[in-house]
């Protein structure tokens, strides 16, 4: 029998956290469902753990592989999956026990293509909530959301089945950052409407992540994610062209600009274009980008009449300034 919901867990490691998350979608409200975990060549006891759910629950199903990235364990999941929905839980986060039923319940209700809810994040010492309220029920509307003030994770969105797989929605191989931003905004570019569950019933543990990364490996998957992602609109834009998704493709570009501008300046001609083409006119746009740091915002607003050279000036002496003040 086929099963009205797909959870895809992608796993590498997870072994302090996986029973927790496990545990809490096995006690669901809503019953009628799989869970596909996708075991990315953990090195500790993540395979155990999944084969010994899979052991107990038959809702649980195992796919072991070599390490390949969380993009190709996601798209794995993807392949394995058959619930008329899918959606997507982390392997060290957890869910609260109306999740499914919630988010279910209010995509039958709307025939949305995707139903999105709050969540919560968890730090060591407090927890945030986080309202995902989208502008409106148009897709077009939710493009430009998820470029501006939602979250790009796949983990509070639940998606027809029929969308992803009626467009042929990968999630980009070789593409480990910002992979589910990437996915969620091929999605939207192919639906119709979105609806909104008012409720936070995800919890997103914050205490493991870390600050920009800045090596080589991260700057080049930066690069194809910034590629893939204007790809995207642009292939979209020539089929239909309005100002929301004109807004939304300017905002996706914002961040990896501003990243190369301030630390890798080496790599500006590959956005140079991009840069020679912000004007006065953007700066509203470009502040209203909350989505992104003010120092991220300000580099951006001073590129748009300031020649490049005097820029990396100011930016260096910010560079040195910050600096004696972490050392003093």
């Amino acid at each position: 029998m086929v099963p009205r919901i797909s959870v895809i867990i992608p796993v590498y490691n997870a072994e302090k956290f996986l029973k927790h998350c496990l545990d809490t979608l096995l006690a669901q409200t809503f019953k009628d469902f799989e869970v596909i975990l996708i075991d990315d060549g953990s090195r500790d006891r993540s395979s155990n753990i999944c084969d010994a759910y899979a052991y107990k629950d038959t809702r649980v199903h195992v796919y072991h592989k070599e390490n390949g990235g969380v993009s190709a364990a996601r798209q794995k999941g993807l392949e394995l999956a058959s619930g008329a929905y899918i959606i997507h839980v982390d392997a060290d986060d957890w869910v609260a026990p109306s999740y499914l039923e919630v988010l279910y319940e209010e995509a039958v209700r709307t025939n949305a293509d995707i139903t999105i809810c709050d969540y919560i994040e968890v730090y060591p010492d407090k927890k945030v909530y986080k309202v995902q309220k989208p502008t409106s029920t148009s897709a077009d509307d939710f493009v430009l959301d998820l470029c501006t003030k939602l979250h790009g994770s796949c983990w509070n969105k639940l998606i027809k089945a029929s969308v992803i797989r009626e467009n042929k929605i990968d999630f980009p191989d070789g593409i480990n950052l910002r992979e589910d931003k990437l996915f969620n905004l091929h999605v939207a570019l192919c639906s119709s409407t979105i609806s909104y569950a008012p409720k936070a019933l995800y919890y997103y543990f914050c205490s493991h992540l870390g600050g920009s990364a800045s090596s080589q490996g991260s700057l080049e998957t930066s690069m194809k994610s910034y590629i893939y992602g204007n790809n995207l609109f642009a292939h979209f834009l020539s089929n239909k062209s309005n100002s929301a998704l004109l807004t939304a493709q300017r905002r996706f570009k914002y961040p990896t600009i501003a990243y190369l501008l301030i630390y890798e300046q080496d790599y500006v001609s590959h956005v140079s274009q991009e840069i020679s083409s912000l004007s006065f006119t953007y700066i509203p746009d470009i502040w209203a980008t909350s989505q992104i740091s003010a120092l991220y915002r300000l580099t951006l607003i001073l590129s748009t009449f300031l020649p490049l050279k005097f820029l990396y000036s100011i930016i260096k002496i910010y560079k040195w300034l910050t600096c004696r003040k972490i050392q003093g």
